[in-house]
């Protein structure tokens, strides 16, 4: 998988309708899990625009992406171990703090300005899957 098709996908998705988080968990599963669930995107829908639309917290993008890691690599019991997704998951953190400063949705919101259409969040959730493609192509 290239982290243009990943890009690309994710893309695609936040386009057709689907917010950051929806839109870059889906693209990201979806490229690198031969299951999925019906749960995906609903699942990252409230994390839309910040938490329920207010633009508060964290940004629904960083969200989508810890999803997309917690599907992937993330437990199904206590007795299992955590460790590679919460290092994947703080890994990405850092990556998207080095690109955009902050992972808060008002302070990203503010530093884009005007924005129509939100076509600047839509191009960060591109490069914040492409984020993660980078990621999982690292063996």
């Amino acid at each position: 998988m290239t982290r243009r098709h990943v890009e690309e996908k994710a893309l695609h998705y936040h386009q057709s309708g689907l917010c950051c988080t929806e839109a870059l968990s889906k693209a990201v599963i979806e490229c690198y899990s031969e299951e999925t669930s019906n749960a995906i995107p609903r699942i990252g829908s409230g994390f839309c625009l910040g938490i329920g639309h207010t633009g508060e917290d964290i940004c629904g993008t960083v969200v989508g992406g810890v999803i997309a890691l917690g599907f992937l690599f993330g437990r199904m019991s206590p007795d299992q171990d955590n460790t590679r997704v919460c290092k994947q998951a703080a890994e990405f953190r850092k990556r998207f703090i080095a690109q955009y400063g902050t992972t808060n949705c008002n302070a990203l919101l503010k530093k884009f300005g005007e924005q129509p259409k939100m076509e600047k969040c839509k191009k960060m959730t591109a490069e914040a899957a492409g984020m993660i493609a980078d990621m999982l192509s690292v063996k």
